[in-house]
């Protein structure tokens, strides 16, 4: 059974993730929850100048995706508007992303990919610290293999495929312990049967 389609599971609900066939894919939705987290943070901070910003931020998460490079060129002008009318100093202006981040309390990792700040892989980010699961076609990515998973993994992927989910088997990748499984059953999913991956562990 060849399954098409990439997706996000989200606690056994496949969310649609292939750019092939739509606008979105894994690192946009990632990217969308972050910023999503870190606007909640400027309205919570009680900060004007953040608060001020929070409505052009938003302007630019659209159903097709997040546009990063426009949100940071926003971020820039706004800014140099801030500081030219006296609302910012110089120094918060050249250091605007430092003087969010403190003043917002954002989770660190959550704003660096939100306002295109460096982090090395969105897409881990929300495979280890998100608790998602990444599906391409047949292939899966958890952070950990473990009961809730795999269930969580079986629940999503008929969501996303339906009967044909049940007659496919998987390439399951554990991305903590850095090991594939390959030919894995859906039962093995549903079942939540840990020892049928004990059985298959490939070295020590």
């Amino acid at each position: 059974m060849t399954l098409q389609g990439e997706w996000w599971l989200q606690d056994g609900t496949a969310v649609f993730a292939d750019s092939d066939v739509g606008d979105i894919n894994h690192e946009h939705l990632v990217i969308q929850h972050c910023v999503e987290h870190v606007l909640d943070c400027f309205e919570a901070s009680g900060n004007e100048v953040l608060r001020a910003l929070i409505s052009g931020i938003r302007y630019f998460i659209e159903a097709d995706g997040v546009d990063v490079v426009a949100i940071r060129t926003y971020i820039n002008d706004e800014s140099d508007s801030m500081q030219k009318n006296g609302d910012i100093s110089m120094t918060v202006a050249d250091d605007i992303y430092d003087y969010m981040l403190k003043e917002s309390k954002a989770d660190e990792q959550q704003f660096k990919i939100a306002m295109d700040e460096g982090y090395p892989d969105s897409r881990l980010y929300g495979v280890q610290h998100l608790g998602w699961i990444r599906v391409q076609q047949s292939n899966v990515e958890v952070w950990e293999i473990n009961k809730t998973t795999l269930i969580q993994a079986a629940n999503g992927l008929y969501d996303a495929y339906g009967e044909d989910a049940e007659l496919a088997t998987y390439q399951v990748n554990d991305r903590k312990e850095d090991r594939l499984y390959s030919d894995v059953p859906y039962v093995v999913l549903a079942n939540a049967n840990m020892g049928w991956f004990f059985s298959n562990r490939v070295g020590t």
